[in-house]
């Protein structure tokens, strides 16, 4: 028993400080936890980015949407990329934001947008942070969650309220209960 208690805590430690939120987040979180433990399988089965292929590719799934971001050298890999991530089990719907053109190796800039939109979110009254992804690709940010439209109007005016904001692409949809 005693080893088991410390094996949960090590593995919540280990999450703590390689960033992963999922343990501290999962009750706040309006999609209930099997579809969370879902969009986290979908992430994890997309496929990866290889500098061989040259092309960058990020997932991001909320409530089985797929986000997909990247660059990749033609219209054909993109294409095929993202018809793989359609295949992986239980994709409901898949964005593609995908573009032709060199793979984008510096995301300091887009660090720091999403990293200053998060910091007006969690300032702004009627919307909770746990309630909102933000996501910054390229200069543009998206927002994904589940949110009641007064919540998403709140966000949407806050992310706005940024100065390191270039272009914003809300992408909500309505509440999971």
């Amino acid at each position: 028993m005693n080893n088991i208690f410390r094996l949960i805590i090590s593995l919540v430690i280990a999450s703590i400080f390689a960033g992963c939120t999922t343990i501290a987040t999962s009750g706040a979180d309006r999609r209930p936890l099997g579809t969370q433990i879902d969009d986290s399988k979908i992430d994890f089965g997309c496929p990866s980015s290889s500098s061989d292929e040259k092309f960058r590719i990020q997932c991001l799934t909320y409530n089985y949407t797929v986000l997909v971001t990247g660059q990749a050298a033609d219209q054909k890999k993109i294409d095929q990329l993202i018809a793989e991530v359609k295949k992986i089990e239980n994709v409901k719907k898949v964005i593609n934001r995908m573009t032709v053109g060199a793979i984008n190796d510096d995301i300091s800039g887009d660090a720091k947008i999403t990293a200053d939109v998060i910091e007006e979110i969690i300032e702004e009254e009627g919307v909770s942070k746990f309630h909102v992804q933000v996501y910054t690709e390229l200069g543009v940010t998206y927002l994904l969650g589940s949110l009641f439209d007064e919540e998403a109007q709140a966000a949407i005016t806050a992310a706005k309220r940024s100065t390191k904001l270039k272009k914003l692409e809300p992408l909500f949809q309505g509440p999971v209960y």
